[in-house]
């Protein structure tokens, strides 16, 4: 793009005026050819009546000054590297700016999978690093008339530590729930869930059946039972309790026992 200059001389002094030097660059500006021309009103009329300039005619000359257009400058890769980045970051926080979306096209989602050990046979049908298996089964009535009652079967498997017994089996009767029920109630503060219902209006005398010694009825409260016993034995503040302990692992309960917690052996 060239760039063009104008420049009045004046002659006050009635002696011709010189213009600059076409084609000698002028200092301080860009070097480039410099062409002036002349026109004057005052000029014309003193060539036109024989007028001297002397007499007081003006001069005007103007100059036009038409440059080269200036060679871009050379820049390093480093330079061009780090403007670029500059660039870069500036559209960035633009768009961060508007509704968080800069940190949204930041955030990648992790997708690599978790290096995991492989498993051997041992690790996948090997017993688990801890359990607690309860199983209440082959209920039994013994006695005659108003004697007459039900005992079940509790089994025990466990790793725990807090149990003395790997391995335990002992027989309990509905009032020997009832009584581990109670007694943890009183001892613990473990909210300890309902035992299946006592039935009483299967205990009424003169029905066609058996009433709570029906094979039936036996076997729903032997389920009902099951499932009270995991759920308290698998709670952890219960495991600190004797009386559970004695429940499950003890021969013959001692409810003359002073209640006490059970530390891990």
């Amino acid at each position: 793009m060239f760039r063009s200059t104008s420049v009045q001389f004046r002659n006050r002094t009635g002696s011709r005026p010189h213009p600059p030097s076409a084609g000698r660059p002028r200092r301080g500006t860009a070097s480039g050819p410099l062409s002036c021309s002349f026109s004057s009103a005052a000029a014309a009329e003193a060539r036109g009546a024989g007028r001297s300039l002397a007499r007081g005619g003006h001069a005007r000359a103007t100059c036009s000054f038409a440059s080269r257009p200036l060679r871009p400058r050379p820049v390093s890769p480093r330079r061009a590297a780090s403007a670029a980045s500059v660039e870069r970051g500036g559209a960035e926080g633009v768009r961060g700016s508007g509704g968080g979306y800069g940190e949204m096209a930041e955030t990648v989602a992790d997708t690599r999978r978790l290096i995991t050990k492989p498993q051997n046979l041992n690790d996948a049908y090997g017993p688990p690093s801890n359990f607690l298996e309860i199983d209440v089964s082959n209920p039994q009535t013994v006695g005659v008339g108003r004697g007459r009652f039900t005992t079940y079967e509790i089994r025990v498997k466990t790793n725990l530590p807090i149990f003395k017994l790997k391995e335990s089996t002992v027989r309990r009767r509905y009032s020997d729930f009832e009584w581990l029920r109670s007694e943890l109630e009183r001892e613990s503060k473990v909210v300890v869930p309902p035992l299946p219902g006592k039935a009483f209006l299967r205990q009424l005398p003169f029905r066609g059946d058996d009433g709570i010694f029906d094979d039936s009825f036996i076997e729903e409260r032997k389920q009902g039972l099951e499932q009270f016993i995991n759920k308290v034995a698998g709670h952890p503040l219960a495991q600190n309790e004797r009386c559970l302990h004695m429940f499950l692992q003890d021969e013959i309960i001692d409810k003359s026992y002073t209640p006490s917690k059970i530390r891990h052996a």
